[in-house]
């Protein structure tokens, strides 16, 4: 079966599209948006990926899914991060202030300190974000700014947000 001929049902389309516009998108957020049943979208998630047009991604509690090599491995890590509210707002005020410590992400993003602190260690891990002690601070840094731009902005509509409106307004008003 081709590519056309598995994407003649509506249903199955409808997925395809959406994942492909909010790439890593979980399950449940497809099941929402798209109302469908879990039976339904099971069945249709396993012809998408049995016929290689889908892939998916474990990410702690969520699996999130792409469309095959539209995207490559270390963006589909980015994305991951990112469609999280927490981890998105730390890595674009970092964006917006390059170099920020602890105490300065904090006076911004209203989370404890715990909360920063591990999703800052998920972030450094998943090798967005580079960290640096300074006495009792540490200090962040992206790693690959315009990359991380460049995502968020291309699925800005996939997770709006007030944080991704300004930086997007920002890049917009640079370039």
């Amino acid at each position: 079966m081709d590519k056309e001929e598995v994407l003649q049902l509506g249903t199955r389309r409808k997925i395809y599209e959406l994942i492909l516009n909010s790439p890593g998108i979980h399950y449940r957020e497809i099941e929402r948006k798209l109302n469908l049943s879990p039976g339904v979208m099971e069945y249709q998630l396993k012809i998408l990926e049995k016929q290689e047009l889908i892939v998916k991604k474990k990410q702690g509690y969520f699996t999130r899914y792409f469309v095959r090599d539209k995207i490559s491995s270390k963006e589909k890590n980015m994305i991951s991060q990112l469609r999280q509210r927490i981890p998105r707002d730390i890595v674009i005020y970092i964006i917006l202030h390059p170099n920020s410590c602890n105490k300065d992400i904090l006076t911004e993003i209203n989370i404890p300190r715990s909360t920063l602190s591990y999703h800052a260690r998920k972030l450094v891990k998943a090798d967005i974000l580079t960290s640096e002690v300074q006495g009792r601070n540490t200090c962040y840094t992206v790693k690959d700014p315009k990359l991380v731009i460049k995502l968020i902005t291309t699925y800005r509509s996939s997770f709006f947000d007030e944080m991704t409106d300004r930086l997007t307004e920002l890049w917009d008003e640079i370039f």
